[in-house]
């Protein structure tokens, strides 16, 4: 059983600041804040607990992932159980020399797979969101920056979170979607990556010349917990 703990935030009028580099960095600046401070300070509870059977991690990585990843469930154990990336051979007469990486860093496209793989499965398991509804943009990739996901069409229960969130109906589908998965806890990795995922949201609408809603997913690595926490931050 895998347990996702997942945490809403809200973004309004985004989309009025597009051309404004320095408020779009003091939003996901703002926003690196709350993830972080939900993330790691034990006060703060999830907003939602969602647990999920080991066999959707792998069956879902099959479905929505863009990149083929061989038992992403096996992945996502030992990438949530790290505490720390193995070493580089670095030769003695250098270990004092800063310009040489000294460790490992976690693959992106495994990391990558993990997080469009939780993200599917809360789209499905809470807004029962399923292939009918949700596809991969990567045939659009060469265009430009484009978000991740599609939400070609909807449900009542996602209806109805657009709802809670004071998100307006006057958009046309599909409805863009962008995950992030971050392995550190490192504010200004988190920031940067914030920063291009709001430029890639809003590069879909604009390319059509239109606007809407859309949905950032952050999927954080807790370490400090054993976890993956996925922060929806929906954006208007």
């Amino acid at each position: 059983m895998v347990i996702i703990k997942l945490y809403h935030h809200r973004i309004d009028r985004m989309y009025e600041n597009r051309k404004n580099v320095d408020k779009l960095k003091e939003i996901a600046s703002w926003l690196t804040y709350h993830i972080v401070e939900k993330s790691t300070n034990p006060t703060h509870t999830p907003d939602e607990i969602l647990r999920i059977s080991d066999l959707k991690i792998n069956s879902f990585g099959e479905l929505y992932a863009d990149k083929w990843i061989e038992d992403i469930k096996s992945h996502f154990d030992k990438y949530s159980n790290a505490k720390y990336a193995p070493p580089l051979s670095v030769p003695r007469s250098l270990t004092n020399n800063d310009h040489i990486q000294k460790t490992k860093s976690f693959s992106g496209d495994v990391s990558g797979v993990i997080g469009e793989t939780l993200f599917a499965i809360v789209l499905s398991e809470h807004y029962q969101l399923t292939y009918e509804h949700i596809a991969h943009f990567r045939a659009h990739k060469s265009i430009g920056i484009y978000p991740d996901f599609g939400i070609y069409s909807s449900t009542p229960e996602f209806d109805d979170a657009l709802k809670g969130r004071g998100i307006n109906f006057h958009f046309q589908y599909p409805f863009p979607c962008e995950v992030k998965t971050i392995t550190t806890i490192d504010k200004g990795n988190i920031i940067a990556r914030l920063h291009k995922a709001i430029g890639q949201v809003q590069n879909y609408w604009e390319r059509y010349s239109l606007s809407g809603p859309s949905i950032i997913c952050v999927c954080l690595r807790n370490f400090l917990k054993n976890s993956y926490d996925l922060h929806f931050i929906w954006c208007e």
